[in-house]
């Protein structure tokens, strides 16, 4: 699938497609509806973290606890240019 860029002013925006749009819960932080906010994280980082609950559906219910972020920092692949992403 092509990406497009996006205007400025949407720039740091996460645009979703789900494919059965009824079972999407809203938890935590607020956020329209398709898009998430994405300034305050690294989009490779998402990209990856994405990828691998994609993949990996059993992890998904420990999303959120740090137990679940320390497991996932450790079971990506490295950064790109090399190292391991940060806490």
């Amino acid at each position: 699938m092509a990406q497009t860029a996006m205007p400025a002013e949407q720039a740091a925006a996460l645009r979703l497609a789900y494919a059965e749009p009824r079972l999407v819960r809203q938890r935590g932080i607020p956020w329209r509806r398709h898009a998430l906010r994405t300034d305050n994280v690294d989009s490779r980082f998402l990209a990856a973290a994405i990828h691998h609950y994609v993949r990996h559906p059993d992890h998904r219910a420990a999303i959120g606890s740090h137990a679940e972020h320390q497991r996932l920092l450790a079971e990506l692949p490295a950064r790109p240019g090399g190292g391991r992403w940060s806490a």
